[in-house]
Parts: structure tokens; C-alpha cells; sequence
């Protein structure tokens, strides 16, 4: 994010009441910033033009002491939710954060909602399609590993279960974590198709090049591993993984949608595309 939205962005975030949260509306938009322990959010949506399409933009940063800090944004749009946001979508975020720079200091702070318990039911939905080529038994022992953990917890949110999976479905090869300076990656994808019935080995050659070549090197072989899959019929999912490196998952092309939407619901990031 550029430097002027990460400014105003903390700005924002400072503005986070310590219980509840600072609210308010207008006919097409809303603002409200809240903190949960060290995290503070700031939710941005805007509704569009006559087709009434909605944008939202959640800035998450960290609260500590008197100083704040901007850790990522993430868009939401009726097909997409992530973190990759667009020339077109940053003008809408600045007349966002320009609107709210005079409206939220005077917003109502009201009592914020008891966090929502896990939603269980996306999770094992989640799993019965991501790995639907495998045994059910082998998908109850997954859904046990991700939910057990928080089973006897009052409140959890979902996108601890959706990161708790991605972890285990690495665990178990379902997918893959490529640190962004691995020049090695390339058979961690082929095991991916592979658990697909795809045999054929998908072959990328590294530039010889400093550590920026091999950032974007990782993230080009990621876009070539896509093309590659979708002759084959599969789609290539990257869920956010929050740290520096990819994660990559690869599924039916005919369930990717409904795979994002579930994501998309539990609160994680994930586009087709590492940028």
C-alpha cells in the first residue's frame, strides 16, 4: 500500500475506541473501527452506482502502547476477496479514507457484538470440497485435526479455523507453503496435480538474479503453474498466508468458486493470482 494510504490508514486505526467500536453510516457507505486485544480493524464499504455493487475494504494493523501499525488490506467484491487491490479499487479506498477522515472522529461508539462462535459447518464443507477426491474418512480425520482445537472455546472466529486448515492440508501435502525466495518450489507444485490425477510434471527454471528476481521469480512461476493447470482442468487457489511466503492450492476448476466463497466467508483472503 502506498505510504499516503498507510498514514491515513493509521491515523484511522488510532481512532479504535478501547470496548466496542466507532460507527458510521451514510445512504451508500459506512465506517467503523474497533480493537480486539493488540488488533485494531478498520471496515471501509462503499455500495456502487445503480447495479449496487459493494465494496469493502478491512485494514487490520496492531495496537501497541500508544503507537499503531498497518499490517494488510483486503478487498471484498461480489467475485473477489484479496489483498491485491487495483488502481480502479485505490481511488474508491482514497475517497474512502477521505470520507471517513471527516466522519468517523464523530461517529456513535457502541458495544461491540460478542465475537461469533466457529462456523463448523463452512469448515466441513470446505474440506468435503477441497479434498473430495479422498476417502471420508480420511476428510473426518482433517475436519477432527482443524476443529479439535477449538472445540471446547465459546467464540472462535472462522478465519482461525480457515488458517488452522490451510495448515493442516499443508501438513498432509494438500497443499503447499513456497517461502517467496525458494528456487525449489516446482516439485512442491507437481505433488499438488499430482493428489489431482495430473502425472505430468510441471517444469520451471529459475532466473539467476539478486533476491528481487527471485521474489518475482516465485510469484511468475506461480501465474505459468496456473496456465499450465487449466487445460487440465484445474484452478490454482492462493490462499493469504500472511507471512512471506505463498501458499498454493490446487482444485477442481469446477469448484473453485464455490472453494473461494467458503474462504471468502470464513475471513481469509484468497485470489487466483499471487499479485
Amino acid at each position: 500500500m502506498a505510504p499516503d494510504f498507510t498514514n491515513r490508514a493509521i491515523a484511522l486505526l488510532a481512532l479504535a475506541p478501547p470496548l466496542g467500536l466507532r460507527l458510521v453510516k451514510q445512504t451508500d457507505r459506512f465506517a467503523s473501527v474497533f480493537a480486539d486485544g493488540d488488533t485494531v480493524t478498520l471496515i471501509l464499504q462503499i455500495t456502487l452506482g445503480q447495479d449496487r455493487e459493494v465494496r469493502q475494504f478491512t485494514l487490520c494493523g496492531a495496537r501497541e502502547g500508544g503507537a499503531v501499525s498497518l499490517s494488510h488490506c483486503l478487498l471484498h467484491t461480489p467475485s473477489l476477496i484479496s489483498t491485491d487491490v487495483s488502481a480502479k479499487d485505490q481511488r474508491y479506498l482514497s475517497a474512502m479514507l477521505s470520507w471517513a477522515e471527516t466522519a468517523l472522529p464523530g461517529g456513535k461508539i457502541r458495544k461491540r457484538p460478542a465475537a461469533p462462535k466457529a462456523d463448523f459447518a463452512a469448515l466441513r464443507a470446505l474440506i468435503d470440497l477441497v479434498i473430495a477426491d479422498d476417502s471420508a474418512a480420511f476428510r473426518d480425520r482433517i475436519f477432527d485435526e482443524v476443529a479439535g482445537p477449538f472445540a471446547t472455546q465459546d467464540a472462535v472466529p472462522s478465519i482461525d479455523l480457515a488458517r488452522q486448515l490451510c495448515t493442516v492440508l499443508r501438513d498432509h501435502g494438500w497443499l503447499s507453503q513456497i517461502d517467496w525466495n525458494d528456487d525449489e518450489g516446482g516439485e512442491a507444485l507437481n505433488n499438488l496435480h499430482r493428489h489431482r490425477g495430473v502425472e505430468d510434471d510441471f517444469f520451471w527454471t529459475f532466473k539467476d538474479g539478486g533476491e528481487d528476481e527471485e521474489e518475482d521469480g516465485v510469484a511468475e512461476m506461480l501465474i505459468a503453474y496456473a496456465a499450465w493447470l487449466r487445460p487440465r482442468g484445474l484452478t490454482l487457489l492462493i490462499p493469504d498466508s500472511e507471512m512471506d511466503s505463498y501458499f498454493a492450492l490446487v482444485v477442481p476448476k469446477n469448484l473453485s468458486a464455490k472453494v473461494m466463497k467458503i474462504f471468502g466467508k470464513m475471513g481469509l483472503g484468497i485470489s487466483q493470482s499471487p499479485y
